[in-house]
């Protein structure tokens, strides 16, 4: 964005001392010495250190209007009598002026001053009122185990709440004040919460009992607790209302239902009918059933919600059985099939979940084509419960963590996904159509055809969006299984079914899981959060993950070694075009704790004296007061509220013990980067979703896994009805108590 329009420029004094500030970083960097900056003798002949780069992104941001300039003053480090060098009309103002909270340890919900919280929609409470809730005595008496509890979920919320979309009512462009229809995603279970499989719990990872042979045997001798898990994850589609300012339930609404692992949902698309997608169950390969670890979504302009399936390779064993199988065979396809699984494996022998005892799906030695068939985008109506959902194969097979569209500025609509494993990549898929904002029923198959795209980020701070399209790129059409003269890719279809190995071959940049991705609604500027990766190191090693190798070095767009709380980076479109093909980027957050003794506080990305950063080496979008700022680790989910300020939710561990929390950041103006923290949350949970109502007076959480480091009956955290109650994964509102617009 080169230009705002109606703001004031730079004085000369202020962009005086910018160009002084570049040249600088310039002199610098190109001095070959361990002590400055990143040398370039360490990065090799086509990279740039630190500060060549970011002395080219502050000349280009020197150019910038307004709040823009602002902003980019406070990437440099300008101090404050620079700021009152600027017209005041110039300057944004910060809209959050709530107290910022302290983060806790505690096995409560803490909001600011002046805010409420309430339990909306809790695990096990019924859609319906012909349906029960679920009891606390049923969860410790092996109720959860029969084929009652089983059937009754199919009409209850959901386990392990992720995200949630809003959306208004009586139709998808009303206020939503007093009602709306919530879709909340439900993406694992914690099996020690919910049955007694006589596991001892392992002191070093608490959280990850994967005893998989008693899970295997315990769901043979009890086939309806294996449905009864099925039934926990998927989808719930419910409407609440607001009363006294607190939203809940509207039971027995026609919009309340839920679609889990058994619901039929169509496949469509390039990859549907493909002979990759077809099974004993479905010979035609367009019909799947259910939807498995759903995590992050999305909305579409034309009202419909879309969930994301990522960590599905969970759900599947028997990997090791298809290999010794198919591991000698000259066949093209038990060849490629083999391939299309080493980018994404199932688990060598029993899966995590154990549900192949009593499915052989589950099996991929049985059935080797039912995992190309999840790792989707789900696209669903809110507002219609007749059609069936559809998986959207156009928009390709990974571990998705969100689906965030935006119309571009020709009408066709992006769509930006991210591939949550460390060392994957960051997608977006742009609609060969355009968006008809007069007509919702032209939209409805919108996400069928385009083109999907990886993305490069180079060092420069420029990056290209790479298009995963088979009858375009020679290198997709002459690729080779390796080891082979197997052609990679017949067709698109197949491109699109192991699009992680395509983007390998067209040299995508990997990253450090990136998981949510955000447009912000006032700039357009798109935010990816790469929640961490511990496996980055100093120098280079070459590691084989998910199926190829990978260099482990920390570079440019990942800047840390040990990244261990995580970074987020701004991503601007050339021409403010969300479909455009090129891109400029810029770290906007290392997170961390930025007055740890044991890292450096940096206000420019060229304050360095050592490569590259350590974990707990800090930056905030150029904010120089490390005081006033919170610590923060491993953001997860972002969203925005009408003033483009960023709100990000966490999940994992933080810099200084506390709880996962909620945090909201400027990303313009002149408090660019100064996090406040609004909300901590309850033992062992995560914090989901980020979402607000259109007058974003509300805004929506989910708490997911609460107290998942306990056991039934002896959980870590009583959320959300406290005593001795068994914790609940819970969508939460938040609200003002005097009314008003959340954070202002």
């Amino acid at each position: 964005m080169d230009d705002v329009k109606g703001k004031a420029p730079f004085d000369d004094a202020v962009q005086s001392r910018v160009k002084a500030i570049a040249d600088e970083l310039r002199s610098k960097a190109t001095v070959e010495d361990d002590g400055v900056d990143f040398p370039l003798a360490k990065r090799g002949t086509d990279a740039q250190p630190f500060g060549m780069l970011m002395a080219s992104q502050i000349e280009r941001r020197s150019f910038l209007k307004g709040a823009s300039a602002v902003a980019a003053m406070g990437v440099v480090g300008v101090s404050a009598s620079a700021l009152q060098s600027v017209p005041a009309e110039a300057q944004a103002a910060d809209s959050l002026t709530f107290t910022p909270i302290e983060g806790s340890d505690a096995d409560e919900i803490i909001v600011p001053e002046g805010y409420e919280w309430n339990s909306i929609i809790q695990w096990g409470q019924s859609l319906v009122s012909t349906t029960p809730n679920l009891t606390d005595a049923q969860i410790r008496d092996g109720f959860l185990a029969t084929a009652a509890a089983a059937e009754n979920m199919n009409n209850q919320f959901g386990y392990n709440c992720d995200a949630a979309e809003f959306f208004p009512l009586p139709g998808f462009d009303a206020d939503g004040a007093t009602s709306g229809i919530i879709c909340v995603n439900h993406e694992y279970m914690n099996y020690n919460l919910l049955f007694e499989f006589g596991e001892e719990p392992d002191p070093a990872n608490t959280r990850d009992r994967r005893n998989y042979d008693s899970r295997v045997e315990y769901f043979r001798a009890n086939p309806e607790a294996a449905r009864f898990a099925r039934a926990n994850v998927g989808i719930t589609v419910a409407e609440i209302e607001r009363v006294d300012g607190a939203w809940q339930l509207v039971l027995d609404s026609q919009f309340n239902r839920r679609i889990t692992l058994d619901t039929p949902i169509n496949l469509s698309g390039p990859a549907a009918g493909s002979d990759f997608v077809q099974t004993q169950g479905s010979s035609r390969g367009i019909t799947v059933l259910g939807t498995y670890n759903n995590c992050a979504g999305g909305n579409t302009p034309w009202g419909t919600y879309l969930s994301a399936e990522e960590n599905f390779d969970q759900i599947f064993g028997g990997f090791a059985a298809l290999e010794e199988r198919l591991g000698d065979s000259t066949d093209p396809v038990d060849i490629k099939t083999l391939d299309f699984h080493r980018r994404i494996v199932p688990r060598s022998g029993d899966s995590s979940l154990g549900l192949e005892a009593t499915w052989n799906r589950f099996d991929s030695n049985r059935v080797p084509n039912e995992a190309f068939r999840y790792g989707w985008i789900v696209e669903l109506d809110p507002y219609d419960p007749t059609p069936r959902p559809k998986k959207r194969t156009a928009l390709g097979r990974f571990k998705h963590e969100c689906a965030t569209t935006i119309v571009a500025t020709g009408g066709q609509v992006a769509v930006y996904l991210g591939d949550d494993a460390r060392f994957e990549y960051l997608y977006k898929f742009v609609t060969a159509g355009t968006f008809n904002a007069a007509n919702r029923a032209a939209n409805m198959d919108l996400l069928d055809e385009g083109t999907l795209y990886v993305a490069r980020f180079n060092d420069d701070g420029t990056g290209e969006w790479i298009a995963m399209d088979y009858d375009s790129q020679p290198a997709l059409r002459s690729a080779t299984v390796e080891g082979t003269d197997v052609p990679q890719f017949a067709n698109q279809a197949e491109v699109l079914i192991n699009v992680r190995r395509a983007a390998d071959i067209m040299g995508a940049t990997p990253m450090d899981r990136p998981e949510d991705v955000q447009a912000n609604p006032v700039t357009g500027k798109v935010y990816m959060a790469c929640t961490n990766n511990t496996r980055r190191t100093s120098e280079t090693r070459l590691s084989s993950r998910q199926g190829r190798e990978v260099d482990d070095i920390a570079d440019i767009p990942n800047p840390r070694t040990n990244n261990s709380f995580g970074h987020i980076v701004e991503i601007t479109e050339d021409g403010d075009d969300n479909a455009a093909t090129t891109f400029a980027w810029e770290i906007f957050m290392l997170a961390g704790d930025p007055n740890s003794e044991e890292g450096r506080f940096l206000t420019q990305l060229n304050d360095i004296d050592e490569a590259p950063l350590g974990t707990n080496d800090t930056y905030f979008a150029g904010w120089t007061d490390a005081s006033v700022l919170p610590a923060i680790g491993s953001p997860d989910n972002l969203g925005f509220d009408n003033q483009g300020n960023m709100w990000i939710v966490t999940d994992g561990r933080q810099p200084t013990g506390n709880n996962d929390g909620t945090f909201v950041v400027p990303t313009e103006g002149p408090t660019r980067g100064f996090l406040r923290q609004f909300m901590s949350s309850v033992n062992d949970s995560e914090v989901c979703g980020a979402e607000f109502t259109p007058d974003n007076e509300t805004l929506f959480l989910n708490i997911q896994h609460p107290g998942d480091s306990g056991v039934i009956g002896a959980p870590a955290s009583n959320f959300p009805n406290g005593g001795d109650s068994e914790p609940r994964p819970t969508l939460i509102g938040i609200w003002k108590t005097d009314g008003g617009v959340v954070g202002s």
